[in-house]
């Protein structure tokens, strides 16, 4: 029941996110929407409890191959608005004359690799991965447009949800939400087939 789950979330989530305001990740707050458009797309038809249910009921049933090109479209979009609109407002503050990056490592979030990275990895490095970032996300819808950027920009993209999720605690949901998403957007085809074991006429 893949979609009513997903309709389920999109009604309960916004509720969630506004009963305490205070209490609301980023996580929390983008769930209304992620749950909405995976309740008007076509989720479970290929993968899942849902699709394995279907092959059970009917073998021989044709098995869908693709989806809609406005669902994909729909969350690539999303993506790189919310990494330029992220990269903007880091522009407006002091992301490229503090010390910023290195700073949050030492905030309540702390992990134990957080921590020990910070004893272990030079002042300069933090400074070249703050800018490394602040480029990547002030110009994200232009490194996901271009083919050429494109595998590149997931590669970097993942690699910064990775460090967030473990040198920041809590944070980790919305590494591994926003991780998903890249994967499900960006990937290439034939790695999808092959990360399900499928070859491309199969």
């Amino acid at each position: 029941l893949t979609r009513v789950s997903a309709g389920a979330f999109a009604i309960l989530l916004p509720y969630l996110a506004l009963a305490d305001r205070l209490e609301a990740f980023t996580v929390s707050k983008l769930g209304p929407m992620i749950a909405l458009a995976l309740c008007l797309s076509p989720s479970g038809a290929r993968y899942g409890l849902d699709a394995w249910r279907r092959r059970r009921r009917n073998p021989q049933a044709p098995q869908p191959t693709h989806v809609g090109g406005g669902v994909i479209r729909y969350f690539q979009i999303f993506l790189a608005a919310m990494y330029s609109g992220a990269g903007i407002a880091k522009l407006r503050g002091d992301w490229l004359s503090g010390d910023v990056l290195w700073s949050h490592l030492h905030d309540n979030y702390q992990t134990a690799i957080s921590w020990f990275l910070v004893r272990s990895v030079p002042g300069w490095a933090w400074q070249a991965l703050q800018y490394v970032s602040l480029t990547f996300e002030v110009a994200a819808p232009l490194w996901f447009v271009l083919p050429w950027t494109r595998r590149p920009a997931v590669v970097v993209a993942l690699s910064m949800h990775a460090m967030i999720g473990l040198m920041f605690g809590p944070v980790i949901w919305f590494a591994l939400l926003m991780s998903t998403l890249l994967v499900g957007c960006y990937l290439p085809e034939r790695w999808v087939l092959r990360l399900f074991g499928r070859d491309a006429a199969g």
